[in-house]
């Protein structure tokens, strides 16, 4: 059993394993530019895409630090048949902190991270606004994502092996940067039994768990250490501890951590800072959206509560529960409160081990 990890040689490498990335979602193929777990598509085909992106955003002045979001009067229709399923949203995300979004399926959450993702344009009249004054829509789209690391709801595998999985979101890492990423993810302790970290995950990672995946994802995303972070419900797979310390160590993350010293010390570079020589920041802004409130929503530092694609509340856990204790927050934390957490790290090894023996 393999377990080593292996170093690659440059941006460009290619796994010398298994077939090629299979393309990306519709949505990041219509832009040209494939956006999902934090990874562009083009960094696995082209190194030089991450230069090509710096000079963009630096001719812009675009910042590498972690950016306050400001969502102002967003409105938007996935086409122009059908009702908009989000109605003149207006919150702001502080820089730094984390934000989540919370509200019943189909409010507009998922929606949110897709415009800040440029996955989708937002209509007319429409404002979002990074760092302040930097108008999304006015911005190279390759610039923003290279800012951006993006979790999607269905983790994104690939049948290759479980070190190039986690490399994706930044090929040049090296492995104690690998390591530190996967320990943060609560990964680590996983491998000796998955068979290593050269073993094959199969196709969207069918020989994992559903846990493991997004713990997969996770690490990926903390190896890309993005000032900007969108995770979309990044740990609904795991019980809730182990929810709630995986969302820590996304808000936390890499920035300023052993992750980023062990990339920084070897000269390879994560997002922001790729080919510009600039520091990162010592903090990151995490917007997530989650369904399961008791693991995350207390210690986050806003909360904008959705229904029916429009906010209808917003503030810290405390404060919705004080000012709103009939408000649909307060009615989705009772709720959540009378059921037992029925889903632990128990049923999460008994479904790896079943599809490792399929």
């Amino acid at each position: 059993m393999d377990t080593s990890l292996r170093t690659l040689a440059t941006p460009t490498t290619t796994p010398t394993t298994g077939a090629a990335p299979r393309p990306m979602s519709e949505d990041a193929a219509h832009y040209g530019a494939a956006v999902d777990d934090g990874a562009l598509h083009e960094a696995a085909a082209a190194g030089a895409h991450y230069s090509a992106t710096d000079a963009l955003g630096l001719a812009c002045n675009l910042p590498t630090t972690a950016p306050e979001v400001r969502f102002e009067n967003v409105s938007f229709a996935y086409n122009s048949s059908e009702p908009p399923v989000l109605h003149g949203v207006t919150f702001t995300a502080p820089a730094g902190g984390m934000t989540c979004l919370v509200g019943g399926s189909g409010s507009g959450k998922s929606t949110c991270l897709r415009l800040l993702a440029r996955l989708r344009e937002p209509s007319e009249g429409s404002r979002i606004l990074l760092w302040g004054s930097f108008d999304l829509k006015t911005l190279p789209i390759r610039a923003v994502r290279d800012r951006i690391s993006y979790i999607s709801q269905d983790p994104e595998l690939f049948d290759d092996t479980l070190e190039w999985n986690l490399r994706y979101g930044n090929l040049a890492a090296p492995p104690t940067a690998v390591e530190a990423a996967a320990a943060a993810a609560e990964l680590s302790s996983r491998v000796p039994g998955l068979g290593g970290y050269q073993m094959r995950v199969g196709e969207r990672g069918a020989r994992l768990s559903g846990g493991e995946r997004q713990r997969v994802v996770v690490a990926r995303a903390l190896l890309r250490d993005a000032p900007l972070l969108l995770a979309d419900e990044a740990a609904s797979a795991v019980d809730a501890p182990t929810e709630a310390k995986l969302v820590e160590a996304l808000r936390q993350g890499t920035r300023g951590s052993a992750v980023a010293g062990a990339v920084g010390s070897d000269g390879a570079s994560g997002a922001g800072s790729a080919g510009s020589g600039a520091s990162p920041s010592s903090t990151r802004t995490l917007i997530t959206v989650v369904h399961r409130l008791s693991a995350v929503t207390p210690a986050a530092d806003h909360i904008v509560v959705f229904a029916a694609g429009r906010v209808v509340e917003q503030g810290t856990h405390t404060q919705l529960l004080a000012q709103y204790p009939t408000g649909e927050y307060a009615r989705l934390w009772r709720a959540q409160q009378r059921q037992p957490e029925a889903y632990t790290d128990e049923t999460v090894e008994f479904e790896s081990q079943a599809a490792r023996a399929a």
